[in-house]
């Protein structure tokens, strides 16, 4: 009886284990926004990051929350948030769900209380766009060294650190030289979520290394080539091509349907509009005619090394089973 209980207690410890680190990531988020009030400055930009782990991460029947954070806060005027031991949670209790900061350790001061309908399915765990948030409420006595009057332009997203390659794939049907009609091609990018940049206008991916599959022995140059979603214009596009310094477009099209995806993480297949496909580019094809484009993307995370008492736990239940065999 005792042996088929440290058996069993050695068993648990690997699976709890193994399902924290399974689990655990690093994570940042960023909630920015413009604001006016003391000192005479006026529509100042202001980023707090809030960093910490997934595994912190709690669910309940009126909230998701991840606390302890680390709090940094950029803006005019030395402005500064305590920076330890604080929370961000979605609240959903209400008829409008709402994105709330403020200190942790149970007391859960709403210092920040922003409508975030459009991100009410969050699940605190996973990187997200940069979406746009509706106001709320900033509570003055908490920022240190600055006075709000008026704050707007809310933003939020998150991005995981949990490093990880990841697989474009790019498919439509074309037809073209060589009397081929509507045939399959598939565009498959591969390379890590660590290269994903982003800026007021795009977000990018580069270097990747790229295979096309289609009929005729169809080619395309295997490495440094990018991929990102533009997002300047009225329309988002999808643009693929070689990366040499500039971003020249072989491919653009119509990302409308995946306006909000990250370039990180994982995402099912979206149909996609049609758009721009420069012909000079492709080895050995000409299309005269290209539709059905779709996009879809996998992530590979890395396993992280098994940490002392996973091996120590292996190691005892190999002990005990040639123990009792003997």
């Amino acid at each position: 009886m005792f042996t088929r209980n440290i058996y069993k207690f050695a068993l648990f410890t690997i699976l709890s284990v193994s399902s924290h680190y399974a689990n655990a990531a690093p994570i940042s988020y960023e909630i920015g926004w413009t604001g006016s009030g003391s000192y005479a400055f006026e529509n100042q930009n202001f980023v707090l990051s809030l960093t910490g782990d997934t595994s912190n991460v709690t669910n309940a029947s009126t909230a998701i929350i991840n606390e302890p954070l680390s709090a940094n806060l950029t803006g005019p005027f030395g402005i500064s948030v305590d920076n330890v031991n604080q929370f961000l949670g979605i609240q959903t209790a209400s008829l409008t769900p709402s994105l709330v900061f403020g200190p942790g350790g149970g007391s859960y001061t709403d210092i920040l209380d922003l409508d975030a309908s459009s991100i009410s399915n969050y699940d605190m765990r996973s990187s997200i766009a940069t979406f746009n948030l509706d106001g709320g409420l900033l509570d003055n006595n908490y920022w240190q060294n600055i006075t709000f009057t008026d704050a707007s332009d809310f933003t939020f997203a998150a991005i995981t650190q949990q490093d990880s390659s990841i697989n474009y794939i790019i498919t439509w049907t074309g037809s073209g030289s060589y009397a081929f009609d509507n045939q399959n091609f598939v565009l498959s990018l591969t390379g890590d979520t660590s290269n994903v940049t982003t800026s007021s206008n795009a977000i990018i991916n580069e270097p990747l290394s790229a295979n096309l599959t289609g009929p005729f022995g169809i080619s395309v140059d295997s490495a440094n080539q990018f991929l990102g979603i533009q997002t300047a214009s009225s329309t988002p596009s999808l643009v693929f091509g070689p990366y040499s310094g500039g971003y020249p477009n072989i491919l653009d099209l119509d990302a409308s349907s995946i306006l909000n995806y990250d370039m990180r993480s994982s995402v099912a297949q979206f149909n996609l509009g049609g758009g721009f496909l420069g012909n000079n580019y492709w080895q050995n094809i000409t299309f005269t005619d290209t539709n059905n484009f779709t996009f879809a993307a996998n992530t590979v995370s890395a396993v992280p090394e098994p940490p002392a008492i996973l091996l120590l736990g292996i190691g005892f239940i190999v002990f005990i089973i040639t123990r009792k065999e003997s």
